[in-house]
């Protein structure tokens, strides 16, 4: 699916379903990174399989999608915000979060960022994995709303799990400072090169900084596998 300027342009998406963790990320330990490779897998699989029995959507509900799309893009977000909210209300993820990105910055509508939140929230609940990082970041920095950072690493972990190269670039940053964790470098490492090898420019910056050399090899040689375990090989 395509995204631009942050918003979903389309409707009715399918996405792998959030499982509740109980356990802090930092007492998960190194099997969160031994496991992120192989959820990546599990949800494509599922995605495919599940693509031809999707249920369109009702031809109304498209239109009004498309509708507010129109709006947005011709900065009318009160229109956008007016015909987005009935399917955010209902059962739309793509809605959902672009009612929570609106909310979140106040377009076409006073600035909310505890209504974004549950917005967003309530699309990762359904599995929707870019509203889950969304999410794990409003808690984590506290951003208009209390900060909770058991729950904003629970979020961006399972993004991160779930395949999502700006989740992994996250944790790599939440390992590589110490955010609600003890610092691992050899862990942010290692998320880094699993972001790296997702497209994730930011994460291929700061493996850069950390260890240029190991960055110019994997480029020399994309086929060479990474080191699931936090530690890059030698």
């Amino acid at each position: 699916m395509r995204r631009e300027n942050g918003l979903y342009r389309v409707s009715r998406i399918h996405a792998p379903s959030y499982n509740r963790m109980d356990a802090n990320v930092e007492d998960r330990g190194e099997s969160l990174l031994a496991k992120s490779m192989r959820h990546l897998s599990a949800a494509l699989l599922i995605a495919f399989l599940c693509a031809g029995s999707l249920a369109p959507a009702r031809a109304g509900e498209e239109s009004a999608f498309a509708q507010g799309l129109k709006a947005y893009d011709s900065r009318d977000y009160q229109k956008a915000f007016a015909l987005w909210l009935p399917l955010a209300r209902g059962s739309d993820m793509a809605a959902q979060r672009n009612i929570a990105h609106m909310l979140r910055r106040g377009l076409g509508v006073r600035r909310d960022p505890k209504r974004a939140l549950a917005f967003y929230e309530r699309a990762a609940e359904a599995g929707l994995v870019s509203a889950a990082l969304n999410a794990g970041i409003m808690r984590l920095a506290g951003d208009g709303v209390p900060c909770d950072t058991r729950r904003g690493l629970r979020w961006i972990q399972w993004a991160a799990e779930s395949g999502h190269p700006e989740a992994q670039f996250y944790m790599g940053r939440i390992y590589e400072k110490g955010y609600a964790v003890r610092p691992d470098k050899p862990r942010a490492i290692g998320w880094y090169w699993i972001a790296m090898k997702g497209g994730s420019l930011r994460a291929r910056r700061r493996l850069d900084a950390i260890m240029p050399s190991e960055t110019q090899k994997a480029q020399q040689n994309p086929n060479r596998r990474e080191n699931p375990h936090g530690r890059v090989p030698k």
